[in-house]
Order: structure tokens, then C-alpha cells, then sequence
């Protein structure tokens, strides 16, 4: 399989996680109607970006929110990137979760987030650690369609673990993130780029809409871009949803116009 089709589902977070699970659903149910086979949702889909919120909505990767979206991708045959959660674990630690579930209604891989989000920008403020511990480990994994890597949000500073996942084999890479209007005009189309070009490699990057009732407001302008640093499609701001039907191959033709890894000075660095 060299085409596949990809939704990325910029959607609105509300303060509930009933209606936010609701809605996933029903956007889930209206791209599989438009012929997406993978469905990709934003970091902390099921809650505003607020450390107090999130921690009061951790639950384990067999609660009920993963739960319904492995029913769901059964359901309407699609894979399910579910953007992340906060994923409560043992001794009453809490990571940011990224699950991928397969058509069949498997989990095929969990990315816990390896780079906490502990900012001030004066007007904006997060301490990720004051509820989440780290990740330990990069997340590469096997599909019907293809190898894929999976980062969150701020793992997108830190290029070396795209060097790994591009060496091991990974064609997309999936980034669930939540940047802030101050960071994401500065640098989110930017880092998403790079990180395609670097690696060549598909990068699929979604983010909630922006709410500027939100304390911390997303910045949205979600994305999808090919190994040459193009960017196939891309929304706004708002709620919305963006496809794209992208085609494999173009990672060999762009690895044959320019052979990064043939050049690599493995001796050195």
C-alpha cells in the first residue's frame, strides 16, 4: 500500500469529557465516511490544557476513553492516532499518553511525551512536570500501511529523536501538540518543516482549535508535510478538518534527489 488517505481532526476542546469524547466520535464517523483509513486527533483531546484539569482526568490506558475509541476504530475501520491523554499509572504518577489503535481495535503502540513543557512567557505560564513524569522511550511501530513514529508537542525541540525514528525505519511521524499562540506563530510551521526535511519523512502535526476562552489558547494550524518539507495541506485556527491522500513513494524520490544518509558522517557525529 503506497496511498493512504489521512484526517487530521482540529477540533474545539471544550471544559467536559463526555462532549469532547462525543464529538471525537462523531468527526471519527465523518471522515471513515470520506474514505480517511488513518484518523488523527490533538494532544489532550478529552481536556483544556490546564494542569489541574488534566490531572483530575488521568485515567489508565484501559479506561473508558480508550476504551470507546478502540470500539469506535472497529467500528468504522479506521486507525486511530488518539492525539494523548493523561494516562494515570502506578503510584499515583501520571504521564501524557499518545495511543495508536489499529482497524482491528488493537493498540499498536503507546507514546508517552519525553520533554515536559515547563515555560513562563510572562503572559503564558506551564509547569508539565508539576503532573507528568517523562517518557523513557522513542516510539516506532508497524502498521498495515506503513512504519510510523509517534512524538508529542515539545519532543518536536529535540531532533534527535526524529534522527532515530527515521533510522529506524519510520516513514510518517505523528505530532498530537498543543502550542500556544506566542510559540506557535514564532516557530510551529517552522519546526514542523525542519523535522520533515531533516528526516524526509511525512510529519502529521494536529492541534485543538483555538478558544480564546481558553486560558492557555491552542494555536491550531494543523498540518501535514511531505519529505520535502511541503506542506500538503493545513488548516487555520478554527474547528476543522483537513485531508490529505499522501503516497510513500515520494520518500524514495526524495531520498534518491538527495541522499542524506549516504552523506552522513557516521564517523564523526
Amino acid at each position: 500500500m503506497s496511498k493512504i488517505k489521512i484526517a487530521l481532526i482540529q477540533m474545539r476542546v471544550s471544559s467536559t469529557v463526555e462532549e469532547n469524547l462525543s464529538k471525537a466520535v462523531a468527526m471519527i464517523d465523518e471522515v471513515s465516511q470520506r474514505g480517511a483509513r488513518v484518523v488523527m486527533l490533538p494532544e489532550m483531546f478529552v481536556s483544556p490544557f490546564d494542569t489541574d484539569l488534566m490531572k483530575e482526568r488521568a485515567e489508565r490506558l484501559d479506561g473508558r476513553i480508550i476504551s470507546l475509541l478502540k470500539e469506535t476504530a472497529l467500528k468504522f475501520k479506521v486507525n486511530i492516532l488518539a492525539g494523548s491523554i493523561p494516562e494515570k499509572r502506578e503510584n499515583d504518577m501520571f504521564s501524557n499518553t499518545s495511543v495508536f489503535i489499529g482497524y482491528n481495535g488493537e493498540i499498536l503502540a503507546a507514546h508517552r511525551k519525553l520533554h515536559l513543557y515547563d515555560v513562563d512567557f510572562g503572559e503564558i505560564s506551564v509547569k508539565e512536570s508539576d503532573v507528568f513524569i517523562t517518557g523513557e522511550e522513542i516510539t516506532v511501530f508497524d502498521t498495515e500501511f506503513a512504519r510510523c513514529g509517534i512524538a508529542i508537542c515539545y519532543d518536536i525541540r529535540f531532533p534527535e529523536i526524529f534522527q532515530i525514528m527515521a533510522k529506524e525505519g519510520a516513514e510518517i511521524v505523528f505530532i498530537p501538540a498543543v502550542f500556544n499562540r506566542i510559540s506557535g506563530e514564532a516557530h510551529w510551521e517552522t519546526l514542523v518543516r525542519s523535522r520533515a526535511i531533516d528526516n524526509q519523512v511525512f510529519i502529521a502535526a494536529c492541534s485543538p482549535a483555538s478558544d480564546e476562552n481558553l486560558k492557555y489558547n491552542p494555536w491550531g494550524h494543523s498540518m501535514i508535510v511531505d519529505p520535502w518539507g511541503e506542506i500538503i495541506t493545513a488548516s487555520k485556527d478554527k474547528e476543522e478538518i483537513i485531508y490529505s491522500v499522501i503516497d510513500l513513494n515520494r520518500i524514495k524520490e526524495v531520498r534518491e534527489k538527495l541522499p542524506l544518509d549516504k552523506h552522513r558522517r557516521d564517523d564523526i557525529y
